[in-house]
């Protein structure tokens, strides 16, 4: 299949839309997850029209409501419309409830037409990997991002699951299966990870360079969960000359943060975090948990 103009025009569309929209708790555009969905779809054999639809579908629920569903109408017609329409779950302002909406959008996944369960099944997915890839390096930190929570996400995603199900199995809907089943089951740990006390053996470190601001020498890396996957910044200063001085700290990072990080701005990094782990001589040996300051000068 060849794409049209249309589908170009669909995402200037979009991306007019939603251009002050960033993906919930990062710097993400928007945009990013709209044009995954369509990728999907397209991959597992979408129409034009059900691509746009992908591009489109969050339009209506967040940008403009009734109004946006109208304008996608009359830009792109009746098919488009409708598929954006099965795949909002409300056109209100303030949103209603959360629990109600999504047990009504899991309903209403029973009569929704092959059309629009494609391209729900696809932006679900993109989410799910999404969940799956922040809670690897976030851990439970990442569930502050969503109104249900975790207990309230875990059961959106297994439900929607079972709805897609009743249609009949696809290799898109096992792979949210597979997805949701991961993140269910990293969520079901209790990682040891998140204790003070994990040992050195529990991670895979990768040695990024030395902080020699203002006359420290702290040694910072990367510090992978080996059990859960979950991405640490580690940072140990030490000063031969002061007795008990060592100490260390240690925050799980996203692997945006990874990518971007130089040891000169991993202080500056670790006290923009909400939390930390801490420990060494200087705090007495004890691990703990603070969000207090990150004291690396002698």
């Amino acid at each position: 299949m060849t794409l049209s103009p249309r589908f170009e025009q669909a995402l200037a569309f979009a991306a007019e839309l939603h251009r002050q929209q960033v993906r919930k708790g990062t710097g993400v555009p928007y945009m990013a997850h709209l044009m995954a969905a369509a990728a999907l779809a397209l991959e597992h054999g979408a129409t034009e029209d059900e691509a746009i639809a992908a591009v489109l579908h969050d339009a209506v629920e967040d940008q403009g409501g009734a109004a946006t569903q109208e304008a996608i109408r009359q830009r792109f017609g009746p098919a488009v419309a409708d598929i954006v329409a099965g795949c909002t779950d409300t056109d209100q302002t303030p949103k209603p409830p959360w629990r109600a909406r999504k047990e009504a959008y899991i309903a209403h996944l029973a009569f929704a037409s092959p059309s629009v369960r494609l391209v729900s099944l696809c932006d679900k997915v993109h989410n799910a990997r999404t969940i799956l890839a922040d809670y690897r390096t976030m851990g439970e930190a990442l569930w502050t991002r969503f109104t249900g929570g975790k207990s309230g996400t875990l059961w959106y995603y297994r439900a929607l699951v079972q709805a897609f199900r009743a249609h009949g199995q696809t290799p898109l809907l096992a792979e949210l299966d597979r997805v949701v089943g991961e993140v269910e089951r990293l969520s079901a740990e209790d990682c040891t990870c998140f204790e003070p006390e994990s040992f050195r053996d529990d991670f895979e470190r990768t040695v990024l360079g030395l902080d020699r601001t203002r006359g420290r020498l702290g040694e910072v890396s990367l510090d992978r969960c080996r059990r859960c996957g979950r991405l640490w910044l580690h940072y140990f200063v030490e000063y031969p000359d002061v007795p008990d001085s060592s100490r260390w700290y240690r925050a799980p990072v996203t692997a945006e943060m990874a990518q971007a990080v130089a040891p000169q701005r991993a202080v500056d990094l670790l006290e923009s975090l909400p939390w930390r782990l801490q420990g060494g001589a200087y705090y007495g040996r004890r691990g703990q948990r603070t969000s207090g300051p990150v004291i690396v000068d002698a």
